[in-house]
Order: C-alpha cells, then structure tokens, then sequence
C-alpha cells in the first residue's frame, strides 16, 4: 500500500494558502476537505487526524464560519438561515489567479 501523506502535504502546499474568514475564498470542514482530496487521492488513503496533523504543521488553522443556508425555491418560508461550521479557511491559489486576471481585463 503507498503512503500518500508527504503528497498530500505537497498538494495542500502547492495549492492553497492559510487565510482568515475574512479573507478566506474557500473554506472546507475536515469531512468536506477529506473529500475533495478523494478526488485526486484514492479513497480512503487519508484519515481525518492526518489531515489535521498536516494543516496544522502547514500553519491553517481551524476557524468557527458562519454559512448562509438558502432555503429551497419552492419553500413557504424564504428566511435565510445561518449555520455555525468548524471550517478550515484557506485562499486557493487557482481561484486567487484566475480572480487577478479577471481584475486586469
């Protein structure tokens, strides 16, 4: 079986940068981050305390976010409800170059 961990941590690095959630452009709790790197990693070959050993020594740091839940179009009551998440914030460097180059035209 392969270790993925050291390209797991390479791939974090080479991505995403540690943010605030004031400034963040992404944010992942661990269960949605741990699947997002299930679609470049095989399932399953990372565990949540890895990926919190890894963020944490990579400097990210665990913020309570509030996130909008929008309610279903179809719904009577259409107030807009806010949940508290334990998420890790992060700036992805794809996202933050392709916003640069959309600023320049």
């Amino acid at each position: 079986m392969f270790n993925y961990l050291e390209d797991i941590r390479k791939y974090i690095d080479d991505n995403y940068i540690p943010a605030a959630p004031d400034n963040r452009n992404i944010s992942f709790t661990s269960h949605e981050f741990l699947n997002h790197l299930f679609n470049t990693f095989p399932q399953g070959c990372i565990n949540d305390y890895e990926l919190n050993e890894i963020l944490i020594s990579l400097d990210f740091k665990r913020y309570d976010v509030t996130t909008p839940i929008y309610p279903n179009k179809d719904a009577k009551d259409q107030t807009i409800r806010y949940t508290l998440t334990n998420s890790w914030c992060l700036i992805s460097k794809s996202i933050l170059k392709a916003e640069k180059e959309n600023s320049k035209t």
